[in-house]
């Protein structure tokens, strides 16, 4: 009978991983739309929200690459139990206190847990269904968890409606209870298979390998010439869409005068065809190959975001924007699946740590930036860099063509 039930466990742990990502896309869904309007309506002034908001993003880029190593050395699923373990305790404290230093010591606890989640998670995925050398099947899986991310956030972000109409705090009771799914989740039916066990041994020494450890990758990812390729990837992809979220926003904002409820039904929109974006991404590279899907799809990129900067009504701003929500929700879980095919499986949570913080680092640099050029340029200025950054990236993957063929 428990040989049954183990069996039948494995042959369904896709479902599991789409579960749980899932649960977790429906807590963003939740919290993500309402968290300004939350804190506005607890008394928070704007430059108080972007202190919190930068406490998160900060500490998630400093614990990245250790957490990274964490999971590579003492199992990816603690990782993640540990990241969830923290996330109800962080929901909790939302729930309960309006204070801005406790919060602000929330959204550090908050950047940590989503460090020890970011390259765990899809480790254990990886590792877990076997999708190492398979290609076809690698690349199913990502797209199916695209389009299993962007259900959960839709249907997070009605949830989230219907909370925020009766009781606003109760989202982040909402989200602390959907933790404890997802950490039963994780605790009952999944295990690690590939990880080094540490033996039991004093606090500094776990310190110093998991410091050697990060040295060890960090040396490894630069030497990588692929690796690097992709790392360079990461940042402009990242840096172009910083551009694009800040811009589009203030582009249908103050250009085409769009109402201010039309924002989360935007959001909503973005959900559904990131779907079909996903399906297409698979289909795609299934049929070309990785590199010929990418550098198509990131030339239909650059041309919807030129296309969004000269739109001058809102169905063509429309137009353009559910055309890049397409295009690029089919290019990145293919980039991903590309990317982990030439990933040491021993080395894949930190690496994708490593990936991770580059992405955070671009990520606030070109926030920052975006804001600055957004105070004395027009919107779709801010858009049409983000459009010139993007057509950058057929070259490294041209780069990374040449360097399979040699």
């Amino acid at each position: 009978m428990f040989a049954n039930l183990k069996k039948e466990r494995i042959k369904n742990t896709s479902f599991i991983f789409y579960s749980a990502s899932f649960l977790e896309n429906l807590i963003d869904g939740i919290i993500g739309p309402l968290f300004f309007i939350y804190l506005l309506s607890i008394g928070f002034n704007p430059a108080q929200i972007g202190v919190l908001l930068a406490g998160e993003r900060i500490s998630a880029f400093v614990f990245e690459i250790p957490t990274g190593g964490f999971a590579d050395k003492y199992g990816r699923k603690k990782s993640i139990l540990i990241s969830f373990s923290i996330l109800f305790l962080i929901f909790i404290l939302w729930f309960f206190t309006r204070n801005f230093f406790i919060l602000f010591a929330a959204s550090i606890l908050w950047g940590i847990a989503h460090a020890f989640q970011s390259g765990a998670e899809k480790t254990l995925i990886i590792d877990s269904l076997d999708l190492t050398k398979n290609d076809e099947k690698r690349n199913k899986v990502f797209s199916h968890l695209s389009i299993v991310n962007n259900l959960g956030f839709l249907a997070g972000g009605l949830a989230g409606a219907l909370l925020a109409f009766y009781f606003l705090n109760s989202i982040w009771l909402t989200a602390s209870l959907i933790c404890i799914v997802i950490f039963a989740i994780y605790f009952f039916f999944t295990q690690d298979k590939f990880f080094q066990p540490a033996a039991d041994k004093k606090t500094k020494n776990i310190f110093r390998e998991l410091v050697s450890l990060i040295k060890e990758n960090l040396s490894f990812s630069f030497k990588n010439k692929l690796i690097s390729i992709f790392l360079i990837i990461t940042f402009i992809w990242t840096l172009s869409f910083s551009f694009y979220n800040l811009g589009y926003q203030m582009f249908f904002k103050k250009i085409l005068e769009v109402p201010t409820y039309w924002f989360g039904i935007l959001g909503s929109i973005s959900a559904l065809v990131g779907i079909a974006g996903a399906w297409g991404g698979e289909k795609t590279s299934g049929k070309f190959g990785f590199i010929p899907a990418l550098c198509v799809f990131s030339a239909a990129i650059s041309i919807s975001l030129f296309f969004l900067g000269f739109s001058r009504t809102f169905i063509l701003g429309l137009t353009a924007f559910v055309s890049i929500e397409i295009f690029s929700n089919g290019w990145n879980p293919i980039y991903l699946s590309f990317f982990n095919k030439f990933i040491p499986q021993e080395k894949r949570a930190t690496l994708l740590s490593i990936n991770s913080s580059v992405s955070t680092l671009s990520l606030a640099g070109g926030e920052l930036l975006a804001g600055f050029l957004l105070s004395f340029l027009y919107p779709n200025y801010v858009i049409f860099i983000s459009g010139l950054l993007f057509l950058i990236t057929p070259i490294f993957l041209y780069k990374i063509k040449k360097s399979l063929r040699k």
